[in-house]
C-alpha cells in the first residue's frame, strides 16, 4: 500500500503505526487469534540476582527492616560522610535533569539513605531503627562511558532507650551488634571471611570499627558511626552502620561447611 497520512494525524509516523489503524478499522475481535511460533527455553535466574534475594532473607530473618529508596543523594550528604576529596566513593555520577526535592547525584553508596531514613524515623518518636537496603550504587567511569553498578548491601542498627526505670543489665555497645548482623550474614550466604578491627572508611568510628575481609580484600566495612556523622544527619542515639560488597562476595563465594550431631 502507498499511504499518504493526513495533516491532523501526526500520531501516524511508521508502518507499525499504520498497521494498527487497519487492525482497529477492521476490529480487533475479527482478528483470528494464534499461538506465537517461537519456542521457549528454559532459563536461569542471574546469579547476582540470586545472591540478593538470599541477602535479603537473611537480613531480614535477623530482623531488620527492609527499604527502598530512590538512588539519588545531595552532594552535601557525601561531605557529611567525612570523605576526602580524592575518595573513590567522590566519583559520583551527576543527573543532567533531577526529579525535584530528589538529589543531584546517583548513589556511589547505600549509606546516606539509611542515615537519612534513621533520621525521619527517629524524629518520630520510634525508639530504635533496624533497616537495611540491597540495591546498585553507581561509581563514574571516564567521559563518555557508563558507569560501574556494583551490588551492595547496607545496614543500620541504633539503640534506643531502656525499656525500664529497674532494668539493671547495661546493654552491649552497638558496634557488637552491627558485627554479629554481618557475621550471621556471611554464614547464611556461606562465604568465610575473616575480622580485622579498625577500618579506615572515613565515617567510622576510629575506636570502634572492623573489617570482615577474604585475604586482602575488603567485603565488608562496619562499626559505629564517626561523632561527627552522627551530627551532620542529626542521629543522636548510638548508631551503627555496615555496608557489603556482595559484587565482591560473588566472585569469592565458597561453601562453607557446617557440621552438626544428629
Amino acid at each position: 500500500l502507498r499511504c499518504a497520512v493526513p495533516s491532523w494525524r501526526n500520531d501516524l509516523a511508521i508502518a507499525q503505526d499504520l498497521i494498527e489503524e487497519i487492525a482497529r478499522i477492521h476490529g480487533y475481535d475479527a482478528i483470528e487469534p494464534t499461538p506465537p511460533r517461537a519456542s521457549l527455553a528454559p532459563v536461569s535466574k542471574p546469579a547476582s540476582l540470586v545472591l540478593a534475594d538470599r541477602a535479603r532473607d537473611a537480613l531480614k530473618a535477623i530482623g531488620l527492616s527492609e527499604i527502598r529508596l530512590l538512588p539519588a543523594l545531595l552532594p552535601e550528604e557525601l561531605d557529611a560522610l567525612r570523605l576526602p576529596s580524592d575518595h573513590e566513593l567522590r566519583r559520583a555520577v551527576r543527573l543532567e535533569n533531577p526529579m525535584q526535592g530528589m538529589g543531584s547525584l546517583l548513589c556511589p553508596t547505600l549509606l546516606p539513605g539509611l542515615l537519612r531514613t534513621a533520621r525521619r524515623n527517629l524524629s518520630r518518636q520510634v525508639g530504635s531503627v533496624r533497616i537495611f537496603e540491597v540495591a546498585r550504587v553507581f561509581l563514574a567511569r571516564g567521559s563518555g562511558e557508563l558507569p560501574e553498578e556494583p551490588l551492595r548491601a547496607a545496614a543500620l542498627v541504633t539503640r534506643g532507650e531502656r525499656a525500664s526505670l529497674w532494668e539493671s543489665v547495661t546493654p552491649a555497645p552497638v558496634f557488637f551488634e552491627a558485627k554479629g548482623i554481618a557475621e550471621a550474614l556471611f554464614a547464611e550466604l556461606g562465604v568465610g571471611a575473616t575480622f580485622h578491627a579498625r577500618s579506615d572508611a572515613p565515617w567510622l568510628h576510629p575506636g570502634a570499627s572492623g573489617e570482615l575481609r577474604r585475604g586482602s580484600r575488603v567485603l565488608c566495612r562496619l562499626g559505629e558511626l564517626h561523632p561527627e556523622v552522627a551530627s551532620g544527619f542529626e542521629i543522636s542515639p548510638p548508631c551503627a552502620v555496615l555496608e557489603v560488597d556482595l559484587a565482591a562476595l560473588l566472585e569469592s563465594r565458597q561453601a562453607v561447611a557446617q557440621v552438626r550431631e544428629v
